[in-house]
């Protein structure tokens, strides 16, 4: 029990007295040459004002060693790209490396104040209660932004804004150097989307009543073809069941033919189900269809509507009077 309690004291001894040092590991040797190298592409790069070609040897340099020269020489590239609010975020790192050189720092200061009055704004307003979401091209804002101006590239930008029930907002601007845009945000309420399920037909029309009924004939047909089909097959599927079995008791071995008979007889009770109503809708349909002068003259709409409808396994029709 005292050996435990001492190991226990020695231990935490330990973990007081012992330096933690948490930080990003120092680049290899290899990378630091590689750095170097591509530092070297992009100043070439740079005197000849190729400066994508630069910017891309810049951007190797600093994933391989980030220093201040590297940093510098990125945030410039940036800049003759338009690339405004990329190279200020470079000069503000060249800023807060405390191992910069003097020289360094000050040529990043100056450009960076330079670069930080030419970035454009965008200020993105929201009507009261809005609780979608808002984005600059691809940059999602927070609702802390909402209201606040935003730094963006120059060139062409869109703000674009959802909310569920209305309709997207677009906006795009062109925004020149040191452009200072306000967009006000106007929600349109969509239309009420339709029911997939339903579809709605105006039955008051003369000739789309005409049609439904010839339609819902011809399901009535349909499934009259279908029921006597399968009573058919049902009967003599019980002709079968008789003559095997005795005094009305089957056998095991009958089980499937019952099964399959018993679905027959299901499959035909639905057949001639659906053929009645069918014929009944497509009747009452074709009777009660206008004619063409009376879908012509131009008065009160009719009180009475009746409007079809076909289920999976029903057919029929509803209305008001």
């Amino acid at each position: 029990m005292v050996g435990r309690t001492l190991l226990s004291a020695v231990l935490s001894c330990a973990l007081v007295i012992t330096p933690v040092s948490i930080g990003w590991a120092a680049p290899s040797q290899q990378d630091i040459v590689a750095a170097q190298q591509a530092l070297k592409e992009g100043i070439a790069a740079e005197k000849k004002s190729d400066w994508k070609a630069a910017r891309d040897a810049f951007q190797r340099a600093v994933d391989k060693n980030d220093t201040a020269d590297g940093r510098l020489h990125l945030a410039r590239a940036e800049s003759h790209l338009g690339h405004l609010t990329e190279a200020n975020d470079s000069y503000k790192l060249v800023l807060e490396n405390k191992a910069a050189p003097a020289p360094t720092k000050a040529a990043a200061k100056k450009e960076q104040q330079s670069v930080a009055e030419r970035i454009p704004k965008i200020t993105v307003k929201v009507p009261p209660g809005f609780a979608g979401s808002v984005r600059i091209d691809k940059l999602e804002l927070a609702s802390s932004e909402w209201g606040q101006a935003i730094e963006v590239n120059p060139g062409t930008r869109t703000v674009i804004a959802e909310a569920e029930g209305f309709e997207n907002f677009t906006k795009s601007l062109v925004l020149t150097d040191r452009a200072n845009e306000t967009v006000e945000i106007k929600m349109v309420a969509s239309k009420k989307a339709a029911d997939p399920n339903a579809v709605k037909v105006d039955t008051n029309d003369g000739s789309t009543r005409k049609t439904l009924g010839y339609v819902s004939l011809g399901v009535g047909g349909a499934g009259l073809i279908l029921g006597t089909a399968f009573g058919l097959a049902s009967r003599s599927t019980r002709n079968e069941l008789k003559a095997a079995c005795t005094a009305n008791v089957c056998s095991d071995s009958q089980r499937d033919t019952y099964d399959r008979g018993k679905m027959q007889a299901d499959v035909a009770t639905v057949g001639f189900i659906v053929a009645g109503v069918g014929v009944g809708v497509g009747v009452v349909l074709l009777l009660t269809a206008p004619s063409k002068k009376e879908t012509d003259k131009d008065k009160e709409p009719e009180k009475a509507s009746l409007t079809p409808y076909v289920g999976p396994m029903s057919l029929g029709m509803y209305g008001r009077f």
